[in-house]
């Protein structure tokens, strides 16, 4: 339950933060490859994590 107020949390903080980018229009694409390489990480993260609650269980 916990994480997915936090998944939910953290969307919308990005969402918010992407938002105020494009309404200021500088360095998009710069910030869209930064977003994707948090993104690839933050999945990793979970892969990760999911897998070791699993061994656990």
């Amino acid at each position: 339950m916990f994480l997915i107020i936090y998944m939910a949390a953290t969307f919308l903080m990005v969402f918010l933060e992407l938002f105020k980018v494009v309404s200021e229009g500088w360095m998009v694409s710069h910030y869209m490859i930064f977003l994707t390489i948090v993104g690839a990480f933050f999945i990793l993260g979970m892969v990760v994590k999911y897998r070791k609650t699993l061994i656990n269980h």
